[in-house]
C-alpha cells in the first residue's frame, strides 16, 4: 500500500511523538511506501516529507474556518495514497482526516492523548465550565470522524478501554499501542554494568521526561521535602523540561541538588540511566489513562522507582506487571530498606511493553481491512 504518515511533528524535529512517529514510518516502511505530511512555515506537498502551513491549525476554530480550504489544499495529494494514518494532538490535525473521508480514502485515528488533558494542564489557572466545555466539544470533535475510521489506535490500555466505550456500538475496532522501549534498547540496557550506592552519600536520582504544570501535585511536593530531609545528598539528574512551579520548589531544598541536563541520543540516554541508583516518576493526580513515556525508560533497568501522582493510573499498573520495586511517598522514608530488597522483576512480562511487541496488534489490524 502507499501510505501517508499525518503529524504535527517528525523528525529532525523534537519531541516524544516524534519517536512515536519514527518508529510508525520506519515499521511500516518494511513493507510499505511511506510519506509524511507535517506542520511547516509553508505548504510544500513535493517530496517524501511534505508540509502544510501550520497556521491553517492555529486553533480548532481557525482549523473549521477553513476545512474546505485545507480539502482543496491536499485533495489531490491525498488521493495519490490508499491509507491515511493521522496523529494527535493536536486534535484539530484530525481535520485531515475529514478531508480524508470526503474523499473516500481509509484512513486510521491514532489517539495519543485523551481530551481531559486539556483541562488537567488549566484546571488551576483558568475557568473550569469553559475548561470542561472545551473537553466536551474536542470529544465530540474526535469522535464523530473516529466513527468513520478503518480503526483507531491509542496510547495504553486505559486510554484504548476509554476511547472503545465512547464509541460503542459504532462497530469500531481501538487497539492499544503503547510508547514501548525497543527491543535492542532492552538488550543494550542488560548489558550494561548498572551503578550501585546504598552505602554512598550521595542517593542520584534519574528522571526522563517533561515535568509540566499538572504533574506539580501535592503528592510530588511531599515526596521532594521527604527526600530533602535525608543525611546524604540528593542528587536529580533530569532530561527534560520543567515548569516554574517545581523548579521554584527544588532551588527551596538545600539538601537536593538538581541537574537539568541536555537532550542526549537514545544509546547515550540509556547509558545514563545506568549509572543512577532511582528513578523519579511525577505523574498527574486525575488522568487515570496516563502512561508517561518515561516509564518504558525505566522499566529497561532493575532499579526502585519513585512514584508520584495517581496510583491507579497506566504508568503505576505497568510498573506493577513486571514487577519493579515502587516508592511512594509514604514509603520514601524507608528508601534504603527498599534499595535492598530482592528483585521480583520479569524480562518476559517487560518484554511485552515493546514497542515491536504493540504495533502488531497495529498490523494485524492493517490487515483485516486490506482483506476486505
Amino acid at each position: 500500500m502507499k501510505i501517508l504518515l499525518v503529524a504535527s511533528m517528525f523528525p529532525p524535529d523534537k519531541g516524544v511523538s516524534t519517536l512515536r512517529m519514527s518508529f510508525f514510518h520506519s515499521s511500516l516502511s518494511e513493507q510499505h511506501k511511506v510519506d509524511i505530511l507535517k506542520f511547516g512555515e509553508l505548504t510544500d506537498l513535493n517530496g517524501p516529507i511534505k508540509t502544510i502551513d501550520k497556521r491553517l491549525f492555529a486553533s480548532l476554530i481557525t482549523t473549521l474556518m477553513h476545512r474546505n480550504k485545507i480539502l482543496a489544499i491536499l485533495e489531490k495529494t491525498l488521493a495519490s495514497y490508499d491509507l491515511i494514518i493521522i496523529s494527535a494532538p493536536p486534535y484539530n490535525i484530525y481535520e485531515i482526516a475529514y478531508a480524508a473521508n470526503r474523499l473516500g480514502i481509509k484512513f486510521i485515528i491514532d489517539l495519543r492523548d485523551q481530551p481531559d488533558l486539556i483541562y488537567s494542564e488549566l484546571k488551576n489557572t483558568g475557568n473550569h465550565f469553559l475548561l470542561k466545555s472545551k473537553e466536551l466539544l474536542t470529544n465530540r470533535y474526535i469522535n464523530k470522524i473516529a466513527r468513520k475510521a478503518a480503526f483507531v489506535s491509542c496510547v495504553g490500555g486505559i486510554s484504548s478501554a476509554i476511547t472503545q466505550k465512547q464509541l460503542t456500538g459504532r462497530g469500531i475496532t481501538v487497539i492499544n499501542v503503547h510508547n514501548g522501549f525497543q527491543e535492542k534498547d532492552l538488550d543494550f540496557a542488560r548489558n550494561l554494568v548498572t551503578h550501585r550506592s546504598v552505602n554512598s552519600d550521595r542517593l542520584i536520582i534519574g528522571c526522563v521526561g517533561s515535568l509540566h504544570r499538572f504533574r506539580s501535585t501535592p503528592d510530588l511536593h511531599y515526596t521532594l521535602k521527604e527526600l530533602n530531609s535525608f543525611s546524604r545528598k540528593i542528587v536529580i539528574r533530569h532530561w527534560g523540561m520543567l515548569c516554574k512551579d517545581i523548579e521554584s520548589a527544588l532551588s527551596s531544598l538545600e539538601n537536593i541538588e538538581y541537574l537539568k541536563l541536555p537532550q542526549v541520543s537514545r544509546c547515550d540516554l540509556i547509558q545514563e540511566l545506568a549509572k543512577v541508583d532511582a528513578f523519579l516518576l511525577p505523574c498527574s493526580d486525575d488522568l487515570i489513562w496516563e502512561p508517561t513515556t518515561s516509564v518504558f525508560d525505566y522499566i529497561l533497568f532493575d532499579k526502585p522507582v519513585i512514584f508520584c501522582g495517581l496510583r491507579n493510573n497506566e504508568a503505576f499498573a505497568i510498573l506493577q506487571t513486571v514487577g519493579q520495586r515502587i516508592v511512594t511517598s509514604e514509603a520514601v522514608q524507608h528508601f534504603d530498606n527498599i534499595l535492598t530488597l530482592p528483585s521480583r522483576k520479569s524480562d518476559d512480562k517487560t518484554r511485552i511493553y515493546s514497542r515491536e511487541n504493540s504495533f502488531l496488534r497495529f498490523v494485524n489490524s492493517m490487515r483485516n481491512f486490506e482483506n476486505e
